[in-house]
């Protein structure tokens, strides 16, 4: 459940930022699952780094920019699932488990005879 929680908060702060250009400092692409890194003080997000969620690459008249979308860890933490077997499931699994009557159990029947 906590985790649930926390992915759902994550997901209700999102950051759009156009950059001007298609890498960043070091040079390197900006790329969905990457770190950037963010100081707004306005924002109260000073020295944080959050997750590129998507970058579409724009071209045009301004030269080249990169629109991304930001989000903290915690948004893309997987969801924990809960397996459980379905009835039918349940029943095939029982079934495949009882002896079967016909073969090599005494009633003369199957292979062997």
């Amino acid at each position: 459940m906590r985790s649930r929680r926390a992915r759902r908060l994550g997901r209700s702060q999102v950051l759009e930022v156009e950059v001007d250009s298609w890498r960043d400092s070091a040079g390197k692409l900006w790329e969905p699952n990457f770190k950037a890194p963010q100081d707004l003080p306005a924002l109260k997000l000073t020295n944080k780094e959050w997750l590129i969620a998507e970058v579409p690459y724009l071209r045009g008249k301004n030269g080249t920019r990169a629109h991304l979308t930001l989000m903290p860890e915690e948004a893309f933490q997987p969801e924990p699932v809960i397996l459980a077997p379905f009835d039918w499931q349940v029943q095939e699994a029982l079934e495949r488990s009882r002896p079967s009557p016909r073969y090599g159990h005494g009633d003369g029947e199957g292979p062997g005879r």
